[in-house]
């Protein structure tokens, strides 16, 4: 779990410096109406990733370590350019649906986590451990 916790953390912080900044978003809005897919790219042993897909581009991914009977994220990214979509919540969502686990809620430290976890009528996760 350590070794793909590093290498994700890797990829997230090399995408991180090439994308445009949060104010440079999209607006909320309808990701399936505006042509978006979400899919389960692979499966490695307890890892899985799945993908954020525009006209055939990956813009985001979730990467999930299955552990017992829950889900460890080891991490999420969305291009800037497309975040506030609700293409995030949808990934979540399909990695649980498709795994039949609750991704479990950590105390993630990060500001933009920290939303996340605490928008309203939030379906998928379970409840804060803390």
């Amino acid at each position: 779990m350590r070794f793909v916790s590093k290498v994700v953390a890797k990829i997230i912080s090399e995408r991180a410096k090439n994308n445009p900044t949060e104010a440079d978003a999209g607006k909320k809005g309808d990701w399936e109406k505006e042509g978006y897919i979400v899919k389960h790219i692979e499966s490695i042993g307890t890892y899985h990733r799945f993908g954020a897909f525009l006209k055939g581009k990956m813009i985001g991914e979730l990467a999930v370590e299955s552990e017992g009977k829950h889900l460890f994220v080891e991490g999420t990214q969305i291009d800037a350019t497309h975040r506030r979509k609700g293409l995030a919540t949808a990934l979540y969502e399909l990695a649980e649906k498709n795994l039949k686990k609750k991704i479990l809620n950590m105390d993630y430290k990060s500001d933009d986590s920290k939303k996340f976890w605490k928008q309203p009528g939030r379906k998928f996760g379970t409840k804060p451990l803390v």
